[in-house]
């Protein structure tokens, strides 16, 4: 059982004991053990962050101003973009349909909910011909002139992570560093079966979780004007 693990080298090395390789010290370790859990480490830990509202992971923030209103000075006095680039960018905004561009965090893995300055939830109806915001790469187009979020962060810390969370975690990567080690077989459908089952408890138990509102702005993100 992981959930009793404290950090992610004690995880990759109960991993590496099922796999009867050699545990590590760090992941900057020389070793064919340290290149398995850095090649697969992180994105597997970014795959299963993204792919759930896991509660631990769920952040907060008030979104900035991609600069839309008028064209962009620096401290110097001196423009950061020409005339030219500054219409072109507003032409694209326009072209979309909404009036103002927010800059989503760099540590944004999936948007959640989506909220205006007084803390309605904004819908994004599936069948709407103009919904109330939408979301384009790091940016999310809206008509709203405040907008606040909540939104799965890459940067959620190990020891948030649920006990069956770590569990799916080390089943994932038994079955993803099986393959990198060969170590294959006919054990792969069991334990890819067994990261299956975990992922279904791990989600169920936290679908049990309530999420809290905005009510509570000490705990924001905050992300101000330049």
């Amino acid at each position: 059982m992981a959930g009793s693990i404290t950090n992610p080298i004690q995880l990759c090395n109960l991993v590496l004991f099922q796999l009867k390789q050699p545990r590590i010290i760090s992941f900057n370790d020389d070793s064919l053990s340290a290149e398995g859990c850095r090649f697969y480490y992180n994105q597997t830990v970014e795959s299963l962050l993204s792919e759930y509202n896991w509660d631990f992971a769920l952040e907060r923030a008030i979104l900035r101003r991609h600069y839309d209103g008028d064209r962009h000075k620096r401290l110097d006095g001196t423009w950061a973009e020409t005339e030219i680039d500054y219409q072109n960018r507003i032409a694209g905004y326009n072209m979309i349909g909404y009036a103002h561009a927010y800059t989503m965090p760099a540590n944004n893995l999936r948007l959640v909910r989506v909220y205006n300055g007084d803390n309605k939830l904004l819908a994004y109806p599936e069948q709407s011909t103009f919904p109330a915001y939408a979301y384009e790469g790091n940016l999310l187009f809206t008509n709203e002139s405040a907008v606040k979020i909540h939104y799965i962060s890459s940067d959620a810390n190990f020891s948030l992570y649920s006990p069956l969370f770590k569990d799916l975690l080390e089943a994932e990567l038994v079955v993803k560093m099986s393959l990198f080690f060969e170590d294959s077989g006919s054990r792969f459908e069991a334990r890819s079966a067994r990261a299956e089952m975990l992922r279904r408890k791990a989600k169920m138990l936290n679908s049990q979780q309530v999420m809290v509102g905005f009510e509570l702005p000490n705990v924001y993100a905050f992300y101000r004007n330049f």
